[in-house]
């Protein structure tokens, strides 16, 4: 199928997707405020450190070898399902050793809500990637739709009892995951017993993912630092949830390029010749017309819309947007350059130039936060992001020097590219 084709269905339901996290997120922060709304994405946010970790970026080999028709389908479901489990255990006796660090308002109760996290992410982490490396992208994301909907109906069912809707947050999470991974099963495994990989199956997985997790911890720094450095820098809370909230607002922003990003490496990690250089530039550009647009409505109206989304406790939402969205712009449109060089099996170029980011950013939090506090940080995440951007736009020129210019201005060859994804 082509890549434009394939563009079209992955944007369609995996926006079906998107937009049942962006309800949900925004229920959530409505009735139980920027305070506990803090308190429970900080402590995901943790979570997510830890399940990157313990993940060992697996999904990233389990997709490119599918995707190459490289690996035996029963044996991917085995070790996806037995690394889901293992790993949420030893993300429970983690948590367990540093409990004085975990700041949660639901008690004893975090190390259930960190098994059933670890493993529910990993298991859609990892099945998700082999539903995209065989282009399917219906199942993952209606699962996903329909559980978030009976999330959204929990919110204002138990609006005055915060501890219980977590308990049911984490408990979907949980639920999806395991959904997902018997669709797979039953949908493209022959074989319904424990069917092992063997040495020589699984070793190349184990390389590749290694510098994907070498890649993938960078990247997760580059797009979450600067959370901890507002919650050391910054005593009240309040700032953090605001923060918080801005930065998913801008994440809101990259769903649409990682959508087309897990396209372009499926495609690319296939070795099908559809040009992909050029097809990647055009990608590219269109994705920072459609991000900047996105972006203007909330440049002109987010002082009153922000409050009236998430809630009158979160009015210092605005001016850290502001700050936010040169970077988010430029980030956006570096997605299809990063999922060319991972189909490639050129990984370590994204490594470096999201490490000298990382650096970046690392830098000018520890100078711009305590002069202006959350404003500071998302100055140092845009000034990061824009060089992450130079890096990749000098890099990519110089390895394909044929093509005319990697500028994000559209032209007419970029419009007929459109016109291709929607017939």
């Amino acid at each position: 199928m082509q890549l434009s084709k394939l563009l079209y269905k992955n944007v369609f339901w995996r926006g079906i997707n998107m937009v049942s996290v962006f309800i949900l997120n925004m229920f959530i922060a409505q009735l139980f405020g920027a305070n506990l709304y803090g308190h429970l994405f900080f402590f995901i946010n943790a979570l997510a450190f830890v399940l990157l970790v313990v993940s060992f970026s697996l999904d990233s080999g389990l997709a490119f070898f599918t995707a190459k028709n490289q690996l035996n389908s029963s044996g991917a479901v085995t070790l996806a399902f037995f690394w889901a489990i293992i790993a949420a255990l030893i993300a429970m006796l983690f948590f367990a050793m540093f409990k004085q660090h975990i700041n949660i308002t639901a008690g004893n109760n975090y190390l259930v809500y960190c098994f059933m996290y670890i493993a529910g992410m990993l298991l859609l982490t990892f099945f998700t990637a082999l539903f995209s490396a065989k282009h399917h992208y219906i199942v993952p994301n209606i699962t996903v739709t329909i559980i978030n909907g009976i999330l959204c109906v929990l919110v204002f069912v138990l609006k005055t009892n915060f501890e219980k809707f977590t308990f049911y947050f984490f408990t979907a999470v949980l639920v999806q995951g395991f959904v997902i991974g018997i669709c797979y099963l039953i949908m493209f495994s022959k074989l319904f017993k424990l069917t092992f990989l063997s040495r020589a199956e699984l070793m190349p997985i184990l390389k590749y993912s290694a510098m994907a997790f070498a890649g993938n911890i960078i990247f997760f720094l580059v797009y979450r630092v600067d959370y901890w450095f507002v919650n050391y820098f910054i005593v009240d809370k309040g700032q953090l949830g605001n923060y918080i909230q801005v930065s998913k607002v801008g994440q809101m922003f990259l769903i649409v390029p990682g959508i087309i990003a897990t396209t372009v490496f499926s495609v690319t990690a296939e070795g099908k010749k559809e040009a992909m250089p050029q097809k990647v530039v055009q990608l590219s550009k269109i994705i920072f017309v459609m991000v900047l647009l996105l972006c203007i409505p909330l440049i002109i109206g987010g002082k009153w819309l922000f409050p009236f989304l998430f809630g009158p406790s979160f009015t210092d939402m605005y001016k850290p947007f502001l700050f936010l969205v040169p970077g988010v712009v430029t980030l956006a449109c570096l997605f299809p350059y990063t999922a060319y060089y991972s189909g490639i099996n050129k990984m370590h170029i994204n490594i470096y130039g999201a490490f000298v980011a990382l650096i970046i950013i690392v830098l000018f939090n520890l100078i711009l936060i305590p002069l202006f506090g959350i404003n500071g940080s998302a100055m140092a995440s845009s000034i990061g992001y824009i060089t992450y951007y130079i890096y990749f736009m000098f890099t990519f020129k110089k390895q394909n020097v044929n093509l005319k210019s990697t500028l994000p201005l559209l032209k007419k060859e970029d419009f007929n590219f459109i016109k291709t994804m929607f017939k």
